[in-house]
């Protein structure tokens, strides 16, 4: 399971944001919580794990230093 960005830093934002609701996310494991993966199928189940849309990949961008698909819909 791949998350597709243009830039490490969308990656690792959504890693951050995986670590505040209390879970990790691996590459190649998915969506970690209590050491069990609970999404990684595909991108679609992560980003809803996290209760996130799940954005195109050319609407993944970051705005003033915010990551726009982080906002809730």
């Amino acid at each position: 399971m791949d998350i597709y960005f243009y830039q490490q830093n969308k990656r690792i934002n959504l890693a951050g944001y995986a670590i505040s609701k209390g879970m990790r996310l691996k590459y190649s494991e998915g969506l970690i919580k209590d050491a069990m993966p609970i999404a990684g199928e595909d991108e679609n189940g992560v980003f809803s794990a996290l209760g996130l849309h799940c954005p195109l990949p050319t609407e993944r961008e970051i705005v003033e230093g915010k990551p726009i698909w982080m906002s809730k819909e």
